[in-house]
């Protein structure tokens, strides 16, 4: 996972962990896998992948992994 790049280097100030959480849906995760990958509770992965989507202005999980990958924010 990241170990740098603070919240100001990426257009949406993403937090690292949230970086975390959109590189693994970008792979095709669930929110049960991405809490077994991270060692987090899905509740906690849940509230990550939302703010995500509301950080990035995404209509869903799908577009907000669409922005990253146009974006090149994951690849």
């Amino acid at each position: 996972m990241r170990t740098s790049a603070p919240e100001a280097d990426h257009p949406y100030r993403l937090s690292l962990r949230e970086l975390d959480v959109l590189e693994l849906l970008a792979q095709g995760l669930n929110n049960a896998e991405i809490a077994w990958e991270l060692s987090v509770s899905q509740a906690t992965v849940n509230k990550h992948v939302s703010s995500v989507i509301g950080k990035m202005r995404a209509r869903s999980r799908t577009d907000a992994v669409a922005k990253a990958f146009r974006g090149k924010i994951v690849r």
